[in-house]
């Protein structure tokens, strides 16, 4: 079992803030010219408005009159969704949203992949010459990459589900090159796939980056590097008992052997167990790869409980 037996349909959509930001950026842009002062009353004053009053305030572009019926297309059924799909793409050919919204509703995983390749490639159109020279790095903090990366990020995870590791590996990696802040939480698909492969640098240089990390097992990651390279020393004890003070049920889980995919809500907060079923699910072929790692875990975990 794997979070990768399904394609991640409803992460990063558009519906959770962009609509917000791509009317306040359209309205700062037909104000430039104004003070600073004058352009943050102007956000003050369409902030508190309800989204379809601010819509009235903005100039309608053909990108955000596409965008807007993506809007739409996620809060309707399938047969209406992907007429507005097809019509945002006549309205605006490189409406990533569109692309992406076809890619989402694709039942085999290779047409998938097809719709998700060409929501980057209409992404890397939207986006621009421009921002690719000047703005690498700051990707997703500016609101015009937003859907060029989610289209990176459904590509990526397309791949992997296809057993393309190495080519998901290349698309996880340049996708924290243009956004190192990591907003996505690209790292910790990275993470698990760089272990499996046994591509060891790559994978503490990663760690060093987020060395403050300590959500979704990062340090469960850790311990099995560490094992790997040292075996069961006293710091690879340490690294462990770090990891399940952060939280014990992701050890529990991985030694019970218990069906999770039945158990999982809807959110999880940091150390509860749906954390850990989460954290799991889209780590387990990675564990599985370790079996010497997993039977000094489970002994671990038994010494573990005895003394807890």
């Amino acid at each position: 079992m794997s979070a990768k037996d399904k394609i991640k349909s409803d992460l990063y959509h558009p519906l959770l803030s962009e609509e917000l930001f791509d009317y306040i950026n359209a309205i700062i842009e037909s104000n430039e010219g104004k003070s600073e002062k004058e352009i943050k009353r102007i956000i003050d004053s369409v902030t508190r408005l309800p989204i379809e009053k601010l819509r009235k305030k903005v100039k309608m572009t053909p990108r955000l009159e596409a965008k807007q019926l993506m809007y739409s297309a996620y809060e309707t059924t399938e047969e209406e969704g992907r007429k507005l799909a097809q019509k945002a793409l006549e309205i605006y050919p490189d409406c990533v949203d569109a692309y992406i919204y076809y890619g989402d509703k694709s039942l085999e995983p290779e047409e998938a992949l097809d719709w998700y390749r060409k929501a980057v490639k209409s992404g890397e159109r939207d986006v621009g010459e421009q921002h690719f020279k000047e703005d690498v790095g700051h990707f997703w903090g500016i609101n015009v990459t937003r859907p060029y990366m989610r289209a990176r990020d459904k590509y990526a995870y397309a791949l992997l589900i296809l057993g393309r590791d190495a080519e998901a590996i290349a698309e996880y990696q340049d996708m924290l090159r243009l956004n190192p802040v990591d907003n996505m939480g690209v790292r910790f698909d990275l993470a698990p796939l760089l272990l499996k492969n046994h591509f060891y640098k790559e994978y503490y240089k990663l760690f060093i980056q987020y060395e403050e990390e300590v959500t979704f097992g990062w340090l469960y990651n850790y311990f099995l590097y560490y094992f790997i390279k040292y075996g069961g020393v006293r710091r690879t004890q340490e690294i462990l008992l770090e990891a399940i003070s952060y939280n014990p049920h992701i050890i529990e889980i991985l030694c019970d052997d218990r069906d999770v995919d039945a158990e999982i809500g809807e959110y999880y907060t940091f150390g509860d167990e749906n954390e850990a079923i989460e954290y799991v699910e889209s780590s387990l072929e990675m564990w599985m790869a370790f079996p010497k790692a997993l039977k000094y875990l489970l002994n671990f975990y038994m010494q573990f409980k005895d003394l807890n």
